[in-house]
């Protein structure tokens, strides 16, 4: 079983919440969330996937205090939440900015949170990445994703 197999297990199903009552159309104010649980092995898999090898993200000597999980790596999940989940499938994420509120230690647990803005061709969506364990928001942000004409159309009913 590969790593990145591996990782994808750790994942926690998502939910996802309508503001209307059908489970089918788009909706301002529609949200998304998912719990993830990210390890040591997980930064070390991304690490040496993406060439990050920053010594803030990893200890040699195996402890794991002070260590910091990549960035890059929370922003991936919100993206992975809005494309497989909401907006859903079809979605092509065109921009994104994010504030790092603090840092995310690991290992740990993170809820990442997904609202919709006003639904429309090039959709905006706020999110935060927050720490479960100590109750902080880590990382704070919004997207602009693209929605395909099947996500538009499933918008209007």
């Amino acid at each position: 079983m590969s790593k990145l197999v591996k990782i994808s297990k750790s994942l926690l199903f998502p939910r996802r919440s309508f503001s209307n009552t059908s489970s089918n159309l788009l909706k301002d104010g529609d949200s998304a969330s998912l719990v993830r649980r990210i390890t040591c092995e997980d930064l070390k898999v991304f690490g040496d996937l993406v060439g990050d090898h920053n010594p803030v993200h990893f200890r040699d000597d195996g402890d794991s205090r002070g260590v910091v999980v990549h960035g890059t790596l929370l922003l991936g999940i919100v993206s992975g939440l809005m494309a497989s989940t909401l907006p859903g499938p079809g979605t092509v994420l065109t921009s994104l900015t994010a504030n790092f509120v603090k840092p995310c230690p690991c290992p740990t647990t993170v809820e990442v949170r997904v609202v919709l803005g006003r639904v429309r061709r090039v959709t905006k969506a706020a999110f935060t990445v927050e720490n479960m364990e100590k109750g902080e928001v880590v990382v704070e942000g919004e997207v602009s994703c693209f929605l395909s004409k099947e996500q538009l159309q499933l918008s209007k009913g």
